[in-house]
């Protein structure tokens, strides 16, 4: 049998859709983190232990009689509780959600462009001088040692936190939470057409805003508008590329700083055939995935471990560094197109991910 444990992220739904059935071999517990449950809509149906109760320290006396513990993130202290006490004949996994390494302090900065970096590091010790820096908690990097399988579906980041946690017995495995139904919804027969450019994905310092605003302030943007989605994220960020955004591109400025329907998203995301992800740090995967599912010029960091994967596997991109100073923002050409879905097809379709789904749980529960 494999234990799952969940927080209470829109994440436990999918965990529960993925491994529930009885030949999955799973038992998946809820482990609150604050005393709201609103993000998972099947509560109801996963049992749960809150860190300091009595269901919670029976969970960690029988963690002896599972085959595999499969961690879902690793952000919280009571992490450290459970991996101290898994016994040795124990597998451990842990599903890489990219915000436990790349959000550490040390790394965090060296995935922003040089101008970003230049931003972020400015506040930061703005913020210190103020004495108003509350320091983020990480689970030390001495408990990663413990695991021995890291589940992603983009290996070069496996490989980045091998070398960041020194742990040459970690082993890589795939999995993610979305199909390629799920991620593209009811887009799955459309094609993006229109003239608008897709900026970024949230008001998150990782998007590297400044950069991409730069470097598109200096073409031929005509009548396109540019969409900047900034409804969530942190609140600095969304101010200052609102102004940097208005400052640079004038009326082409579009930022989206209300929460949209998914239609209304949609529509405009089927209007953009530019997609610019400038981050460095791995990010807005699901973005990358259906703007190039749609057919859209997906534009990438080549410092990215997702660009470096998209490589790999065959799809048709381009690099923000290299490419993007063209001002090429035509769609694909059809049969480039054609190859993307087909690749994407293979790897994330419904069925494809049911089957490596088998092959984890043959994996983890022998």
């Amino acid at each position: 049998m494999i234990l799952h444990l969940v927080t209470d992220e829109h994440f436990a739904d999918y965990v529960l859709q993925d491994f529930s059935a009885p030949d999955m071999h799973s038992e998946i517990v809820l482990i609150p983190c604050n005393e709201q449950l609103d993000k998972v809509l099947q509560k109801d149906k996963m049992p749960m232990a809150r860190p300091g109760t009595p269901d919670f320290q029976a969970l960690l006396q029988r963690l002896g009689s599972y085959k595999a513990i499969v961690f879902h993130g690793l952000f919280n202290p009571w992490c450290e509780q459970v991996l101290e006490a898994v016994p040795s004949h124990v597998k451990i996994a842990w599903v890489f959600w990219n915000g436990e390494i790349y959000s550490r302090p040390g790394i965090c900065a060296k995935m922003l462009a040089p101008g970003t970096r230049l931003l972020y590091r400015c506040r930061k010790l703005l913020k210190n001088l103020r004495g108003t820096a509350p320091e983020d908690y990480f689970v030390p990097l001495h408990y990663f040692r413990r695991i021995g399988l890291c589940l992603t579906d983009v290996q070069e980041e496996y490989q980045f936190v091998k070398d960041v946690i020194g742990n040459p017995r970690l082993q890589w495995g795939w999995y993610n939470y979305y199909s390629l139904e799920e991620t593209v919804g009811p887009l799955l027969e459309a094609h993006c057409a229109g003239d608008g450019i897709l900026v970024g994905n949230s008001a998150s310092i990782e998007c590297n805003h400044l950069e991409s605003f730069w470097a598109l302030r200096r073409k031929d943007l005509r009548e396109r508008q540019v969409y900047v989605p900034l409804s969530y994220g942190m609140p600095w960020v969304r101010n200052y590329a609102c102004k940097i955004g208005q400052l640079l591109m004038k009326s082409h400025f579009y930022p989206l700083l209300d929460y949209l329907p998914r239609t209304e998203y949609n529509r405009i995301l089927c209007s953009c055939p530019t997609v610019i992800m400038a981050h460095w740090r791995p990010n807005a995967m699901g973005n990358c995935i259906a703007a190039l599912w749609l057919g859209a010029r997906l534009y990438m960091s080549e410092h990215s471990d997702d660009y470096r994967y998209f490589k790999r596997i065959g799809i048709t991109l381009f690099s923000v560094e290299r490419d993007l100073k063209k001002g090429d923002f035509s769609p694909l050409p059809e049969a480039d197109w054609r190859h993307n879905q087909q690749i994407l097809r293979e790897i994330y379709a419904r069925d494809a991910k049911k089957q490596k789904l088998r092959e984890l749980v043959t994996v983890l529960d022998r």
